[in-house]
């Protein structure tokens, strides 16, 4: 079963690794290892996984599916890039600690991991190299390429940084490939930006994409190959049992509306504007100095509620940022009566 399977041995892995946490089932990993096996088949060659912080993507994608792929196929070479050096070291060590268990040699004798800094490499010729963006690629060749958030959420409103990234897939990755038509490139990564990788890559052909948002905007469904029932309706939780939309409505008062709809929904927005428009309230008119003053707020479209994501004051030419109140549509009408409406978009 684990050898056949990349789905069931994804499970293994995460028990293996990590022993003193109960591992909590939940659709969405099946769907995600459906995914990841599409790739393995090459049925997928060019997959884009966006899902909210620990969600297993990484363990699936850049632990469990190189170690997996490496014991059907030991003379594959992966190229697993991690956004920095401390990601890409734990990945590493973590790859080695699962392919030296001696619950993986029983599933997979023949292979014999030979371990140097940043490579894990086995006697058939394949093997798992750990870079970053700012690692030297040049002259490594590969036959899957595993790129796992690339960015940092400091760097999300750095357009420099976000241009770098764009620049650096660009000038390196697609080259590395050994075969350009059935060799894999998977991104796997939490949104951070209207101009990060994602957003760079679905400008392109022949991308796929699984986006898992933590709050459900539509009901939906597994794949065919999954069955295709109903996974979970509009406006409930990913995986409720871990973060309920209690869980997840304090984080996203922890951290802010604008990178909760980026990081955990899926859908940035650029800085000061949304899609869902920008409403400006009338100005006051009491004779104070308020009467000079404006107010703008942006909007994330949330399941069954709107969610008001950042509030501006304007004062002629300067803004300074404001509280973030959250609260019906209603309420914040009836606070802020005589709205005038201006879309953006």
């Amino acid at each position: 079963m684990y050898r056949t399977d990349p789905r069931m041995f994804m499970q293994l892995a995460f028990r293996l690794l990590h022993t003193g946490i109960r591992y909590q089932h939940n659709w969405s990993i099946d769907v995600l290892g459906e995914a990841l096996a599409h790739c393995h088949r090459r049925k997928t060659t060019r997959l884009i996984i966006n899902m909210p912080p620990r969600s297993l993507k990484s363990v699936c994608a850049s632990i469990a599916l190189p170690a997996w792929v490496l014991g059907v196929q030991p003379d594959q070479k992966i190229l697993c890039i991690s956004g920095h050096r401390g990601l890409a070291d734990e990945h590493h060590h973590q790859a080695h600690q699962l392919m030296t268990h001696d619950r993986y040699r029983g599933l997979f004798p023949h292979v014999r991991v030979n371990e140097s800094p940043g490579r894990l490499k086995l006697p058939q010729g394949g093997a798992r190299l750990a870079l970053t963006p700012t690692g030297a690629v040049t002259g490594k060749g590969a036959d899957m390429i595993i790129i796992d958030d690339p960015q940092t959420p400091q760097q999300a409103d750095e357009p420099a940084k976000c241009a770098e990234i764009r620049s650096w897939y660009d000038r390196n990755i697609y080259q590395r490939l050994n075969d350009k038509h059935e060799g894999v490139i998977i991104v796997v990564t939490q949104r951070l930006s209207a101009d990060d990788l994602t957003a760079h890559l679905l400008k392109q052909e022949g991308w796929e994409m699984l986006s898992l948002p933590a709050i459900a905007i539509r009901d939906e469904h597994l794949p065919r190959s999954l069955g295709g029932n109903l996974a979970r309706r509009k406006g409930e939780a990913l995986h409720p049992v871990r973060e309920n939309r209690e869980d997840l409505r304090i984080q996203m008062l922890r951290m802010g509306a604008r990178a909760f709809c980026a990081q955990y929904q899926q859908d940035p927005y650029p800085n000061r504007h949304h899609r869902g428009g920008v409403y400006h309230t009338a100005p006051h008119s009491d004779g104070t100095e308020a009467e000079h003053k404006s107010s703008a707020v942006f909007f994330a479209q949330l399941p069954e509620e709107l969610f008001v994501l950042d509030r501006v004051f304007g004062e002629q030419n300067g803004f300074r940022a404001g509280p973030a109140p959250m609260m019906s549509t209603e309420k914040w009408i009836e606070r802020h009566g005589g709205m005038q409406i201006n879309r953006t978009a």
